[in-house]
């Protein structure tokens, strides 16, 4: 799979470096990606992991030491624990990186919910250490077929 930024936003926020320039509010650049994902079901839940690649190039302010073209390694691995009635709870570890300079790694303890054709996940990102964030949320909707 892959994507581009089609243009920048513009905006009225002065950029701190430069005096008489604006700072953009989102990034340029291309990604291509790809991956393997693995599932099994155990007694305790269920086992899924993901192991992907992108690959960025002509992306602005993105990496660390500001290269505009590199590689990441994106991991990923959850267990979907047994259900509390409707709701499933979960954990998931995830990486992405380039074991060098960029480098996330974070926690997110999370709650699952189904209904019909519709799910629903809510959780914390807890950033463990790295150049990823610190603490967050996640909230994500998705209709399968």
């Amino acid at each position: 799979s892959g994507g581009r930024v089609p243009g920048r936003l513009e905006t009225t926020k002065r950029d701190l470096k430069i005096a008489d320039e604006f700072d953009p509010m989102n990034h340029t650049g291309i990604v291509f990606s790809g991956g393997v994902k693995f599932d099994r079901q155990h007694s305790f839940g269920q086992l899924l992991a993901n192991l992907g690649l992108r690959y960025y190039t002509d992306s602005d302010d993105l990496h660390p030491n500001g290269d505009d073209t590199f590689p990441v390694l994106d991991a990923k691995l959850a267990v979907v624990f047994s259900p509390w009635g409707a709701l499933h709870p979960a954990v998931e570890v995830t990486y992405l990186g380039d074991f060098s300079d960029l480098n996330q790694f974070s926690v997110l303890p999370e709650l699952l919910y189904t209904y019909k054709s519709l799910d629903l996940k809510a959780g914390a990102e807890i950033g463990m250490g790295g150049t990823g964030n610190e603490l967050g949320a996640v909230l994500q909707a998705g209709i399968h077929f």
